[in-house]
Order: C-alpha cells, then sequence, then structure tokens
C-alpha cells in the first residue's frame, strides 16, 4: 500500500455561528510545503491533478444547466409524401 500525505485540500463549511463565513462555502489551498514538493518532483502532476479537478467542476456545472433547461417540446412530425396545398 502507498503512503500518502496531503498537499493541498478543499474543504466545504457544512455548520457554522459566525457572520463571516456561509453554508456551503468551499475554502481550501496547499500547505506550506507546496514550493518543497515542486522543488523535488516539479510541477507537472500537480498541474494535471488541478486540470482534472477543474475538468470534473466543469462537466459538473455543464451538467446541472442541461438538468435545468426545459425538455425539448417535441414537432409532428413532416408527411414529405402528401403534398401541400
Amino acid at each position: 500500500m502507498s503512503e500518502t500525505r496531503t498537499l493541498g485540500r478543499i474543504s466545504v463549511i457544512t455548520d457554522t455561528d459566525n457572520g463571516y463565513e456561509r453554508i456551503g462555502e468551499t475554502q481550501g489551498g496547499f500547505q506550506d510545503d507546496l514550493k518543497e514538493h515542486i522543488r523535488k518532483y516539479g510541477s507537472e502532476d500537480v498541474l494535471m491533478t488541478l486540470a482534472r479537478m477543474i475538468s470534473q467542476v466543469t462537466a459538473a456545472v455543464s451538467e446541472l444547466r442541461i438538468e435545468a433547461e426545459p425538455p425539448m417540446q417535441a414537432c409532428a412530425p413532416i408527411n414529405l409524401d402528401t403534398p401541400t396545398k
């Protein structure tokens, strides 16, 4: 099994008792060792992981927009065999 450590995080506020945070608000960032990680391993994997996360958020937003649109009304089929007046 691989050993892991947290390089960054994204959290969502689920309960609050103060006036400056709101439920549903996201917070996050990288740990202090981001520069050391990049120095040691490079930034490519970090950027690829962020791009994958951005892609997931974008896809979810797109799906939600599609779900929110009213269904398209079906048009009556056109009979091309019958001449029109």
